[in-house]
């Protein structure tokens, strides 16, 4: 999409691709941001297919989308999926806005609303996007309506996160982590403080760059920086948040990885706040939960999880 924009001056949405997967389709969107670049809009459907609940899945910490395309191969077409990115992607006054969890549940439901204006629903999201959808989920219920699922794509309570292990406890981590013999232990500790080093030190100086420019009123050139301002901002609205209580349906899909860095408990720290919350382990880990062979588990289970609820019977 950089490239779209360097060569035709336009902004699109990353769901463009999904919406519009041939060439010619593709062009005409582009002529079509040209002469109306308004009406671009973050949300997308990637499966217009079946009579059940429609899904609405929103973006991770990052802002894009694009990786759901991958549940779809086995996730069935008995519910249509619709997927929403950040408008920070293609919009600079809202990457400048500093918008609050609050604010981004509020501004989603309407796009909700924009394609689907009555009915139930169901909303999930991944990471950062399932601490909105969980407050899109509140706020349904406060304006009289009601999610029919929340589903959080291993997604942490930010309001009460994991415990940072001592340097002590890591090593020992670490050790237990690195294989079965010395070497390996040796080798993978070795690697996980070099380059656990060099990349803190990158990381620190792109966010400290992003984070001026955010300061300044300013938009990173590169999509590559601009993608790191969109990360920060959405940190700072995590660690703003704080989680109002929900006691209905919902469901972490949870990995498995061990972390060397943060002890982690099996709900995530969830069940202070939402009750009825239920845990569906799908193995793999965080940053390749949409990859393969993680995301045929999570698939297959998500889709079991719908035809339980389908098949529940409707109360009068």
């Amino acid at each position: 999409m950089e490239r779209v924009h360097r060569e035709f001056g336009v902004k699109l949405p990353l769901g463009v691709m999904f919406e519009s997967p041939r060439l010619s389709e593709f062009a005409s969107r582009i002529e079509a941001a040209a002469l109306e670049p308004a009406k671009s809009t973050p949300i997308s459907c990637i499966q217009p297919e079946g009579d059940g609940t429609p899904l609405f899945l929103l973006h991770g910490g990052d802002g894009g989308a694009l990786f759901y395309r991958c549940l779809l191969p086995k996730l069935g077409r008995e519910h249509p999926v619709w997927v929403i990115e950040s408008p920070a992607i293609t919009n600079d006054s809202w990457l400048l806005a500093r918008h609050t969890i609050e604010s981004c549940a509020a501004e989603y439901l309407k796009l909700i609303r924009s394609v689907y204006p009555h009915g139930p629903v169901i909303v999930g999201g991944y990471s950062y996007g399932g601490v909105v959808a969980y407050e899109m989920c509140h706020l349904l219920r406060e304006e009289g309506s009601e999610a029919e699922q929340l589903l959080l794509f291993d997604t942490e309570n930010p309001a009460d996160g994991p415990r940072e292990l001592s340097l002590t406890e890591r090593i020992a981590a670490g050790w237990r982590l690195g294989g079965k013999t010395f070497a390996s232990k040796i080798r993978h500790l070795s690697y996980r403080l070099t380059a656990g080093l060099r990349g803190k030190s990158n990381y620190d100086q792109v966010v400290a760059e992003v984070r001026q420019l955010t300061d300044e009123g300013r938009v990173a050139e590169t999509a590559e920086k601009r993608t790191a301002q969109i990360h920060e901002t959405h940190v700072d609205a995590l660690h703003a948040w704080e989680p109002d209580f929900y006691d209905g349906p919902a469901l972490l899909f949870r990995t498995d990885a061990v972390s060397d860095k943060y002890e982690r408990t099996e709900d995530y720290n969830w069940r202070t706040t939402t009750p009825s919350l239920r845990i569906v382990r799908v193995g793999g880990d965080h940053l390749v939960l949409f990859e393969e062979p993680c995301v045929s588990v999570l698939s297959e289970k998500l889709r079991a999880e719908l035809a339980a609820m389908r098949a529940q019977p409707v109360l009068a």
